[in-house]
């Protein structure tokens, strides 16, 4: 028996991502389909997903300064730019919605974890620990020292950066979570 039925505008695309990203948008053309974040840019087609509180949305709709999440496939890639399989606005009340915040998640391709020049990259973001980062584990988040995670740190290991953005891909990186 159903207590409630939710009927929600169709879904496009085959959904497969594999990186993901938070921010807010620095540029945004919606007659070329496409938008940059994080100085990373991006392209939509019909089989993307736009979407704002559950209901569907258009890339019109995108302005300069929103914040979004970007699930993204990072394997295709046209005229330099990555495809976007899913777009979500976030609306200026939800929680996540904090000016300069940068998220990125997906998987190390490189890394130097040698302490005072210890940097990283994923999804083509250079991200540098600030000095106050803080480390986690992927198990119930354990707190790690940042040697530990940086000597355990591996090349494919799937990770979440939460920082600010800075020039062009630059991110300083405040909080980096290991994930499973």
């Amino acid at each position: 028996l159903a207590r409630e039925v939710k009927v929600k505008h169709g879904r496009g695309g085959d959904g497969r991502a594999n990186g993901e990203v938070k921010g807010a948008l620095s540029a945004v053309d919606a007659g070329a389909g496409t938008f940059d974040l994080g100085g990373t840019g991006y392209f939509v087609d019909s089989g993307t997903v736009l979407d704002r509180d559950d209901s569907a949305a258009s890339l019109a709709d995108l302005r300069v300064g929103d914040y979004v999440e970007v699930k993204f496939l990072s394997t295709r890639v046209e005229a330099g730019r990555t495809y976007a399989t899913k777009v979500a606005f976030e609306d200026e009340s939800d929680d996540d919605n904090r000016v300069g915040e940068f998220e990125v998640e997906g998987r190390v391709t490189a890394f130097i974890a040698t302490a005072g020049s210890r940097q990283l990259t994923i999804n083509g973001y250079v991200v540098t620990p600030s000095d106050s980062a803080r480390y986690y584990g992927d198990r119930d988040d354990n707190l790690l020292t940042a040697d530990a995670f940086w000597n355990g740190l591996s090349v494919g290991q799937k990770l979440e950066v939460k920082g600010t953005v800075g020039t062009g891909t630059a991110v300083t990186g405040m909080r980096f979570e290991l994930e499973d």
